[in-house]
């Protein structure tokens, strides 16, 4: 992979998702002798308090520099004190995925197999996934929102990284993904709800208009 080169920390990762954003976090957590905090805050109940948020909060409170934290953009809300930090003078990485497709894909694949990571001691799994089309433009949907707030979002970034440029990440437990033996279909149908931009659609819909 490449030598990623920090100067001072907390390191701070706003990244997309299936941007290998993990295990970016746990080799820099490795490299530097850093505590290493997950998405801690997932918005899904805020009033919830399982160990990982505990853990991140006390941490946070007891005004220790020495983590890594790691969220996607669209996690940014008033629940949490993301904002707050990104903000601040933290070292913070951007993270995206260049490959549209495949990173949809790998999303799509997590989600319905309720699987977000491979560890490297786990062997290979064979296996289809069937395409729910609601489901892959709701994923669509969620890379391209984060994808908007990541070029948007007003924030100064130390690096500005992407999936595709970093190679294979040491020093972590995380290893690729298996993918379906269905993955060529799936993409074809990413491919499709890609193609469904604005314009197309207002074409689309002058022609149905005026049939």
């Amino acid at each position: 992979m490449i030598d990623i080169c920090i100067n001072s920390a907390p390191i701070i990762i706003i990244a997309n998702c299936r941007s290998g954003s993990t295990a970016l976090a746990f080799h820099l957590a490795n490299k530097y002798g850093l505590k290493c905090f997950i998405e801690p805050f997932d918005n899904h109940n805020v009033l919830s308090f399982p160990q990982h948020k505990k853990d991140f909060i006390n941490f946070i409170l007891s005004k220790r520099k020495d983590f890594v934290l790691k969220f996607m953009a669209g996690q940014i809300t008033e629940f949490n004190c993301y904002e707050q930090m990104a903000k601040s003078s933290y070292f913070k990485i951007k993270l995206n995925r260049r490959n549209k497709v495949e990173q949809i894909l790998s999303l799509y694949v997590a989600d319905k197999r309720e699987k977000y990571a491979k560890l490297k001691t786990e062997t290979k799994q064979v296996y289809s996934i069937p395409i729910d089309l609601k489901h892959l433009v709701y994923v669509s949907s969620g890379i391209l929102r984060n994808d908007f707030l990541l070029n948007n979002l007003p924030f100064t970034y130390n690096l500005d990284l992407i999936y595709e440029d970093l190679g294979f990440i040491k020093d972590t437990d995380h290893t690729f993904s298996d993918l379906p033996d269905n993955a060529e279909e799936i993409k074809e149908e990413i491919k499709k709800i890609l193609n469904l931009q604005w314009d197309s659609i207002e074409r689309s819909y002058l022609r149905f208009k005026s049939s």
